[in-house]
């Protein structure tokens, strides 16, 4: 049933709850479509900038159209006309991609050592914004807003380079404290 089903037609199902258990079981398992809307579909969120990821993060959770149109542009009302399977099979990539990207962030945090901890680091949180003025600040760039044009992997991959060369610090600082002990 849900294989020619319009997403319009779907939405109105699914608000009036008429949609059959089997037919959510099959939209769960609804993969990406190479196109929507005769527009080709990315196959990674690789390409999203970081200000497009604020954005997709500041949408409340179930508003998978909203994040279709920060992603693709693409409109509401252009969605409604296709396949029901295809929409909610973006919508279920999407949520994949931002799983691995949430995923990629968190293995950043970086190893503490116990006076750093001591002196309260874990308690220095400043969330998405703290990323972007720290990506500011490294690259030199005076305005935050600037910093939302940039590939979201960019800031990632500077992240993961200053994690590790603040891993070797930590090493090496230890190696020198036990040469003069």
């Amino acid at each position: 049933m849900t294989k020619r089903m319009r997403f319009k037609t779907y939405k109105i199902l699914h608000n009036l709850g008429t949609i059959t258990k089997e037919s959510e079981d099959q939209l769960k398992e609804a993969p990406r479509p190479d196109t929507l809307c005769g527009k080709a579909m990315p196959k990674t969120l690789n390409s999203l900038t970081m200000g497009q990821l604020v954005d997709i993060l500041s949408v409340k959770d179930g508003d998978g159209v909203k994040v279709i149109e920060i992603i693709t542009g693409l409109q509401p009302k252009d969605l409604d006309r296709e396949a029901a399977e295809s929409v909610v099979g973006f919508v279920n990539f999407i949520q994949s991609e931002l799983k691995r990207i949430s995923r990629m962030f968190k293995e950043l945090k970086p190893h503490y050592t116990p006076e750093e901890r001591q002196a309260g680091i874990e308690d220095l949180d400043f969330g998405i914004f703290g990323t972007i003025d720290w990506y500011a600040k490294r690259m030199g760039i005076t305005n935050h807003d600037d910093v939302l044009l940039v590939p979201w992997l960019h800031i990632y991959q500077c992240s993961s380079i200053d994690k590790e060369n603040h891993e070797y610090q930590q090493r090496y600082m230890k190696v020198i404290s036990s040469q003069n002990n």
